[in-house]
């Protein structure tokens, strides 16, 4: 096996983990009325914040409704899945 292929494949798992890691946090808020805040801050933490914002990830609908998280948290994972490289 190569070295460049180890080193891709180490950074495949790396990324994975990180994805997690920051999906797992945002998960772990279980007040709806502070799920938003909770996200802003992990996304801050990958200076991602202002790429969400941009998007439009906090002005969807959905937010106002707690029936909605589990398509909340649908959309987050889609967004570190684009963003966290």
């Amino acid at each position: 096996m190569s070295e460049m292929y180890e080193k891709s494949e180490a950074v495949i798992r790396a990324r994975k983990e990180l994805i997690q890691q920051a999906y797992d946090e945002i998960c772990e808020e279980k007040e709806f009325d502070r799920l938003k805040s909770k996200v802003y801050c992990v996304l801050g933490k990958f200076w991602l914040h202002i790429i969400a914002q941009k998007e439009g990830l906090f002005n969807s609908e959905e937010w106002n409704s707690p029936n909605c998280r589990d398509s909340i948290l649908k959309m987050i994972k889609r967004f570190l899945t684009k963003h966290i490289k």
